[in-house]
């Protein structure tokens, strides 16, 4: 009786064309959605940056931020990290002890030093003459749709 044929192990080469076309099926349909959960995770980031610029301009509850010490806008975010050249520091030897001059650092500008300068898109944020924290969001230029800011219109004092 001779033994019936064995088959040798191991894939054939359509089995493994097979799988392949199922799994770049699979990644051409999930990388759209992971795509834009990062966007997605930026454009918050930003938001929330932006907030915190504005209340480091106009300041927050319990402080009285870049507007209420210097009495004016800051000619830049810059101005929010450290003085500019000639600004007069903070002290309450003024008319009737009122405080005036500059406070700050009015953010927290982490490890890095210059990160809360730019948007989670890595690009300058504008508007901090104008008491604004503004980007231009994911598409990179303003005045389109996607623009955010803090607040939407220029603030008044």
């Amino acid at each position: 009786m001779r033994g019936a044929m064995r088959r040798p192990a191991g894939f054939t080469l359509i089995e493994v064309a097979v799988v392949l076309a199922v799994v770049a099926i699979l990644a051409a349909a999930i990388t759209p959605m992971v795509l834009r959960q990062l966007v997605d995770a930026k454009v918050e980031a930003t938001r929330q940056e932006a907030r915190l610029l504005h209340e480091a301009i106009l300041g927050a509850p319990g402080a009285s931020g870049f507007f209420g010490d210097m009495g004016r806008w800051p000619a830049s975010f810059d101005e929010l990290l450290r003085p500019a050249p000639g600004t007069p520091l903070f002290t309450t030897a003024t008319f009737r002890n009122v405080g005036m001059g500059w406070k700050g650092p009015y953010v927290n500008a982490g490890a890095t030093g210059e990160d809360i300068l730019a948007d989670a898109f890595g690009r300058p944020y504008q508007g901090a003459p104008t008491g604004q924290g503004r980007s231009a969001g994911p598409d990179g230029l303003f005045d389109t749709a996607d623009d955010m800011g803090c607040p939407p219109a220029r603030a008044s004092p």
